[in-house]
Parts: C-alpha cells; structure tokens; sequence
C-alpha cells in the first residue's frame, strides 16, 4: 500500500510540472520571405503565399514522398510566410 502511495505522489507531482516560459515566449515568430521572378522556393506545410500583386502566377510542384512543394513566382509578385 505505501508502494501505491509513493507511486501516486510522484507522478501527482510530475503532472504539476510546469514550464518556467511565459505565453509570449512560446509565440512563433513569421518571417516574411520576397520571392524573385523564376526563382525556385521550397514550402513546407504551414507556409502560405500572399500575393503582392494582381497579375501574380506562380508553379507549384508537389513531392509527395517529403510533404514539400516548389514554388515559383512565374509573373507578379508575391511573399511566402513562414512560421
């Protein structure tokens, strides 16, 4: 029974562990990436691409083996956000 008792604290008291980090410390910062006319760009899930302009057209190939894709910015422009 003491063994059970034991066993319950300890793990009563790993649940109450908590981390010493503030809720604006574990904000993700975006960065903003500017894509360049013809130049080939790796997304990744959770990027977005935001068009700058309204004449924007870009290519996007798919690599279904890494979950990644390549983007390029074939006319306009456009920014690629990333987390």
């Amino acid at each position: 029974m003491k063994y059970i008792y034991i066993v319950l604290v300890l793990l009563a008291l790993q649940g109450c562990g908590g981390s010493n980090e503030s809720s604006a410390q574990k904000e993700i910062s975006t960065v903003t990436i500017d894509m360049e006319l013809n130049k080939s760009y790796t997304m990744y899930t959770g990027d977005k691409v935001i068009k700058t302009s309204e004449d924007t057209q870009v290519s996007i190939v798919k690599n279904a083996q890494d979950e990644t894709s390549t983007l390029t910015l074939l006319k306009g422009s456009a920014n690629i956000l990333r987390k």
